[in-house]
């Protein structure tokens, strides 16, 4: 049977085990939960300026692709965001962690916006033609036109 000191060297070791997995266990919900809110904070940022600027581009005439492309260009927000998250750091509303979601949120979402609008929802016509390329028929009816 273990004495007493004995039991006390095994209690703290398997206390330090004990501890040891809740670390774990929160590095690993940690790893977890950081993609997960940084996506979170994302989606409610892009949702949120999409919503009221959709109306307002179509009201303007600007439908389908071309729409759309506007849209996801002014829905960026960088200067708001940062500062509004700078102001929470230094009146101690955030944390420095809040603080660092909150700033990669608004980062990506001028980013990835962007990213979208130009693979997906360039408006075509408004690109420059190729170099070399055939003029439109349009083009070709104004040149014979014009001469």
């Amino acid at each position: 049977m273990p004495s007493p000191r004995q039991r006390a060297v095994c209690n703290r070791h398997g206390n330090q085990e004990a501890e040891d997995a809740r670390r774990l266990a929160r590095f690993r919900h940690s790893l977890v939960g950081a993609p997960l809110v940084f996506l979170a904070l994302l989606a409610a940022k892009m949702v949120s300026r999409m919503i009221p600027l959709t109306p307002t581009v179509r009201a303007f005439n600007y439908l389908g692709h071309e729409g759309i492309y506007y849209s996801l260009m002014m829905s960026t927000g960088l200067t708001f965001g940062t500062i509004s998250s700078l102001f929470g750091l230094n009146h101690g509303i955030i944390d420095r962690t809040q603080y660092s979601f909150l700033v990669a949120a608004v980062i990506a979402s001028a980013v990835v916006p962007t990213m979208i609008a130009n693979a997906w929802f360039m408006p075509k016509h408004l690109l420059p033609p190729p170099q070399g390329a055939a003029f439109s028929r349009s083009e070709q009816t104004e040149a014979t036109e014009n001469v």
